[in-house]
């Protein structure tokens, strides 16, 4: 079992506490005021990446 080298979250403009929670638990958060948009968010995690495998998941995923 392979573990994740890094976690991103795009924040794409949320109110609640999301920023914070995924902070502290270690993932690197680009946070955004305003909404732009499912495709924007991801292409703008994705540029952030180099691995060589990208998961890409929001908030109406269920695992």
């Amino acid at each position: 079992t392979a573990a994740a080298s890094r976690v991103v979250v795009v924040d794409n403009g949320s109110t609640d506490d999301s920023v914070e929670v995924s902070r502290s638990a270690g993932a690197e958060v680009l946070e955004w005021p305003d909404n732009r948009g499912f495709a924007a968010a991801v292409n703008a995690g994705a540029r952030t990446c180099d691995e060589e495998w990208l998961l890409i998941l929001n908030n109406d995923a269920e695992l």
